[in-house]
């Protein structure tokens, strides 16, 4: 357990440097991207295993491929959505005001 827990540590900061690399080639929009899918990621956590649990209690059966498809772009949408409601700070813990902020002032535009 301990050496798989690092393990993972030195994967999770390996990971960590290689995204700060790609943003500084990529400029100031992906790295705006990325952060307006990681305001997304709390509702996507919460909602994955229930979109699983439908696709595999409900839905005829699909192929492995398209149930991960599924299990994937439809809590993505939906988070990414969230954001824009009015609910957006109880559905993905960030208010559409502070996401304003943080996006203006990723691309340079002040906050």
């Amino acid at each position: 357990p301990v050496l798989s827990m690092l393990v993972a540590a030195c994967v999770f900061f390996g990971l960590i440097l290689v995204a700060e690399a790609l943003f500084r080639v990529l400029g100031p929009a992906a790295h705006a991207v990325v952060t307006r899918l990681s305001f997304a990621g709390i509702l996507v956590v919460l909602l994955h295993p229930l979109v699983w649990w439908i696709v595999l209690s409900f839905v005829p059966a699909l192929p492995g491929v398209m149930i991960f498809v599924v299990c994937a772009v439809v809590p993505w949408t939906v988070g990414t959505l969230s954001l824009w409601s009015k609910p957006a700070g109880w559905l993905a813990g960030t208010g559409r005001s502070e996401l304003r902020r943080v996006w203006r002032a990723q691309l340079g535009r002040g906050a």
